[in-house]
């Protein structure tokens, strides 16, 4: 496991994309659609660990409007391969191809929903 988390935070730190990769929104206590609402305007895909509510949310969320996308990294995941996929996501893809997308991490199973991107 330190190996993962120090080879990812070595490709991290040498990457030239000049994409803002971390951001931490105040959603304690904030409701599924209205976080989807900030990565929304934010334009910015969002991570999150619940498989509960937030299909049915993000379902709901892109009839409406344009998502970037959520990716929905399972809880028990350890943190060196969650970090690992979601860096390989951020350097091996565009950001419009995760538009109203849903992906399951790691698996990286997506699932388009919602209208036209």
């Amino acid at each position: 496991m330190i190996s993962a988390s120090r080879s990812s935070a070595e490709r991290f730190a040498g990457n030239r994309r000049s994409t803002s990769v971390a951001h931490k929104p105040p959603t304690d206590g904030i409701r599924d659609p209205e976080v989807l609402a900030f990565a929304a305007d934010e334009g910015r895909i969002l991570v999150s660990h619940d498989f509960q509510t937030m299909p049915k949310h993000f379902r709901q969320f892109t009839q409406r409007r344009r998502s970037p996308g959520v990716l929905l990294v399972r809880q028990d995941l350890p943190v060196g391969e969650a970090i690992d996929t979601l860096l390989l996501i951020w350097e091996a893809s565009e950001p419009d191809e995760w538009v109203n997308r849903l992906c399951l991490v790691p698996c990286l199973v997506t699932i388009a929903v919602g209208g036209s991107a």
